[in-house]
């Protein structure tokens, strides 16, 4: 199973997820509340069946691209174990890294991690220059992925309220309205990501995976 295949099953799971947004789900939970949810947890189970839905939309979207951001950062991974001299130069180790370090491969993984945090650190323009400059990967040209990471750091960051990087980089979205995802929404992006994600890896594993699989089928 490739990296690509782990990640279409991930999303095909949120399909499922996305099935608890419905209003007889809802419905459900209020006849079981006392039972399923102990006072002592306070779940705060929302009161009507639009509040529980956009919840239910938000969740999901959020886990949907936290799987996208880590397929993406261990393509980046693939790809650097399979060609290290691509890693930065002034890439650099503490002392007492290098020192605790018993091989060189173990050297390698520390400056690969830092360079994959570093990377993933930044605004998703910042991943997609890595992809394309550093890693020479081309980026699919699909701006939903653009907008969902803006609308995954409001939701995240800005108590799902819209900013002004989210209103620009998608015009449905004004600035200080909040974020009310649906089901309908959630598998929109998730389409996207879905076409976005099998483009990505078809020219990763072009240019610099496929050998790795030859040589171990070898």
């Amino acid at each position: 199973m490739t990296r690509l295949d782990i990640l279409l099953s991930q999303l095909d799971g949120l399909v499922v997820f996305l099935a608890a947004a419905h209003e007889e789900v809802f419905d459900l939970i209020h006849v079981h509340e006392l039972t399923w949810f102990p006072m002592s947890r306070d779940p705060r189970v929302s009161a009507t069946a639009t509040a529980y839905r956009i919840a239910v939309s938000n969740a999901a979207f959020l886990l949907g691209y936290a799987y996208l951001e880590s397929f993406l950062a261990d393509v980046a991974r693939q790809v650097y174990l399979r060609r290290p001299r691509m890693l930065p130069r002034g890439r650099q180790l503490a002392y007492q890294e290098i020192v605790n370090a018993s091989s060189k491969d173990e050297m390698l993984l520390l400056m690969l991690g830092k360079e994959i945090r570093s990377v993933f650190g930044g605004s998703i323009e910042e991943i997609q220059r890595h992809f394309a400059q550093k890693l020479q990967i081309a980026w699919p040209d699909e701006p939903k992925i653009i907008v969902a990471s803006k609308l995954r750091n409001c939701l995240m960051h800005n108590g799902a309220v819209v900013d002004e990087r989210l209103a620009t980089a998608e015009s449905s979205f004004s600035i200080g309205s909040n974020i009310q995802l649906d089901p309908g929404d959630v598998h929109s992006y998730g389409l996207a990501a879905r076409s976005f994600a099998s483009q990505l890896w078809a020219d990763a594993h072009q240019r610099h995976l496929r050998e790795t699989e030859q040589s171990g089928s070898a």
